[in-house]
């Protein structure tokens, strides 16, 4: 992450879960977010595999890191954007 944002000038991290089959929930995203926060760019997450990344879990993650800058590449598919609705309305503004 180090180089790609400070040496390579990415703009942002980016993650397509069902390709990596991390979850949110797995302890290596928390580093990604600190990192994020510390270099101040965004993350893009696919979301919309229930397995790996649904609506709720997306919700959630930028509910534990209030300073990071998430960002739903589908919305949670057509299947499951009610969720994103109720929960993003609960995040902090």
């Amino acid at each position: 992450i180090e180089r790609a944002i400070g040496e390579l000038g990415f703009y942002g991290l980016k993650f397509v879960s069902i390709c990596q089959g991390v979850s949110l929930a797995n302890p290596s995203m928390d580093r990604i977010a600190r990192e994020a926060i510390r270099f101040g760019v965004p993350v893009f997450l696919h979301d919309g595999s229930p397995e790996y990344r649904s609506a709720i879990q997306v919700v959630y993650y930028a509910r534990k890191y209030p300073e990071l800058r998430v960002v739903s590449g589908h919305g949670g598919l057509r299947e499951f954007w009610p969720e994103y609705i109720d929960g993003v309305r609960e995040l902090p503004k």
